[in-house]
């Protein structure tokens, strides 16, 4: 009798103490604070996704053996982009017309295939031109890119899109592109 006694008095002590720090009042609001700066009028586009658009002229092409080359600065690739992400590049045919990389093209005179392709790392990307004689190649002259670099947030977001469309990538991710 004596051990119920003293857990009803524990037990009624818990309850007691329980209740007492559960019972707050609510708390009352400060002033209100003075509104944000406003934001720069525009397209918000996408964080996770992000494109750069760049030119390359003829005398920038640097040849190694049998291909030509270019190295590109491009912050918008980063460690978590890298490791976990998609890095999509498009080179200009025509005015507004964009291919994805890899990309070939035939020479029909002399009967070889120039492949245009890239390589990247944190904060940069090459661009490369070798022939499939491997010979030394023609200048490719000037040329223009869009990088897209695609956080896995995105692709996880959207799995089904059609990474080899820049159209599509631009529709569906609101890309606010940046020059180099």
């Amino acid at each position: 009798m004596e051990i119920t006694r003293k857990l009803l008095i524990l037990l009624f002590a818990v309850v007691t103490a329980t209740s007492f720090y559960a019972c707050k009042k609510d708390p009352i609001p400060g002033p209100k604070g003075d509104p944000g700066r406003n934001g720069i009028d525009g397209k918000d586009g996408n964080a996770n996704v992000r494109g750069n658009t760049f030119t390359v002229y003829t005398n920038d092409w640097k040849l190694d053996g049998n291909l030509f080359f270019y190295a590109q600065d491009m912050p918008t690739i980063t460690q978590n982009i890298v490791n976990n992400g998609s890095v999509q590049v498009f080179m200009e045919l025509a005015t507004g017309y964009w291919v994805n990389m890899p990309y070939q093209e035939y020479n029909p005179n002399d009967g070889y295939f120039s492949t245009f392709n890239f390589v990247y790392g944190l904060n940069y990307i090459e661009i490369y031109k070798i022939d499939s004689d491997l010979l030394e190649p023609e200048n490719p002259g000037t040329r223009t890119f869009k990088v897209v670099a695609i956080a896995s947030s995105a692709l996880v977001a959207k799995p089904d899109l059609d990474l080899t469309d820049y159209e599509v990538l631009k529709e569906n991710f609101d890309i606010v592109e940046a020059e180099f």
